[in-house]
C-alpha cells in the first residue's frame, strides 16, 4: 500500500474542531487517461497507515461524510474510523490511476459486513464518494467496479449485496436505482440524517442480476 501514502504528504495531520458546513467543491470528476480501480484495505496490512488514515479522514471529514457512518459525531469519529479501517467490516477503496499508472487520488471507499445464510453469502454494504467526484460517470464506473470485485472477483464471492440507508437521503436512493439496485421497502427503524429522523430504506442486488448487466453492457 506504500502507493496510497504518497497523497498524505510527508506529515499527517489531525484535528477535531467543530467542522464548519462544507463548502460546495467544484466537480473534478475523471479525466482522459485516467481510470477508477479497487484496494482491497486493512490498515493492520499497512506500513503507511499512519499517514493514509488520518488523511483520508480529513477529507472525508472536511466534506461532511463521516456523519453517513456516525451520525452526530463525525467530527470526533477518529478512532471509530480507525478501527473500520483495520478489520471491523472489509474495506476497498476506490483510487484514480493517471496515465503513468501512478495513483492520483482516492475518491471514496465501500465497506461490507460479510453474513452466511444457508450457504449462500451476503454483505450489508455502503458506498461513500467524495463530493469532487459527484459527477455521474465518476460514481458510476466505480461503484460497477466494486460490483465486479465483489461478485466476480474475491474470495468467496457474494451472492447478494444489500443496502441499508435513511429514507431521507434522496441523492442514495436515485443513486442506487440508476446502478440497477432494487429496493425492497422501509424498515421501521428511524436513522438521524440532515437533522431529521427518516426510516431505513431496503435495498439489494444479486450476482445473477450483475451477471445479467454484464452480458448487457
Amino acid at each position: 500500500m506504500s502507493t496510497l501514502s504518497t497523497l498524505a504528504g510527508d506529515t499527517p495531520t489531525l484535528q477535531t474542531p467543530e467542522t464548519p458546513k462544507p463548502a460546495r467543491v467544484p466537480i473534478r470528476g475523471i479525466r482522459e487517461g485516467e481510470h477508477v480501480e479497487v484496494i482491497p484495505y486493512d490498515g493492520r496490512e499497512d506500513t503507511a497507515a499512519f499517514k493514509f488514515i488520518p488523511w483520508f479522514w480529513e477529507r472525508l471529514k472536511n466534506a461532511g461524510l463521516l456523519d453517513l457512518y456516525y451520525p452526530g459525531n463525525g467530527a470526533t469519529s477518529f478512532p471509530s474510523f480507525v478501527r473500520l479501517l483495520s478489520g471491523d467490516v472489509r474495506v476497498i477503496l476506490f483510487v484514480i490511476r493517471d496515465t503513468q499508472g501512478e495513483v492520483s487520488d482516492c475518491i471514496g471507499f465501500a465497506t461490507w459486513a460479510p453474513i452466511e445464510f444457508g450457504g449462500c453469502q451476503v454483505g450489508n454494504a455502503g458506498f461513500v464518494f467524495l463530493p469532487e467526484y459527484w459527477d455521474r460517470q465518476t460514481t458510476i464506473n466505480a461503484t460497477r467496479v466494486g460490483m465486479k470485485f465483489w461478485f466476480d472477483q474475491m474470495t468467496p464471492k457474494l451472492d447478494v449485496a444489500i443496502g441499508m440507508n435513511p429514507e431521507g437521503n434522496h441523492l442514495v436512493q436515485r443513486f442506487l436505482h440508476r446502478i440497477g439496485w432494487t429496493r425492497v421497502g422501509t424498515l421501521p427503524l428511524p436513522q438521524f440524517y440532515a437533522g431529521k429522523t427518516s426510516d431505513l430504506v431496503l435495498w439489494y442486488y444479486t450476482r445473477k442480476q450483475y451477471e445479467l448487466d454484464k452480458e448487457k453492457a
